[in-house]
């Protein structure tokens, strides 16, 4: 597989989680404590628009600025999602609530899956691109 084939493969995930991580948010029945509608916006526009950027610099000729513009986007994308799942830490207190399961996996495993999952395709990314490999 070309480093070029594995860029492809890691955008797609990338948006993926992005969207995953938008419909499962966005409804009111999460099992976990809410996330804010601010962090959430925030990772749905620049998840999208990492993903657009991503797709200009792939298809329009390897350009270093789109691509550096790129993966800075990427970058914040991954810590945006890793601050989201920072939601699932146990909270301990007298007021804390102890939190529901969710319907999707019964706890954050989906979660942390595609986050971590994407802070490591970034970090692959970012290496591939400073390497000059895509």
């Amino acid at each position: 597989m070309t480093y070029e084939t594995a860029a492809w493969i890691l955008l797609m995930l990338g948006l993926v989680v992005v969207l995953l991580t938008r419909l499962r948010l966005g409804r009111s029945e999460s099992g976990a404590q809410t996330v804010g509608p601010g962090i959430l916006n925030l990772h749905t526009v620049n998840g999208l628009a990492a993903f657009a950027v991503s797709l200009v610099y792939q298809l329009a000729g390897h350009d270093r600025p789109v691509g550096a513009l790129a993966v800075g986007l990427w970058i914040v994308e991954a810590v945006l999602g890793l601050m989201i799942l920072l939601r699932w830490l146990p909270v301990h207190g007298r007021h804390a609530t102890r939190l529901g399961s969710d319907g999707w996996t019964d706890g954050p495993w989906l979660s942390i899956v595609a986050h971590v999952g994407m802070a490591i395709g970034v970090g692959l990314l970012a290496w591939w691109f400073v390497a000059g490999l895509v």
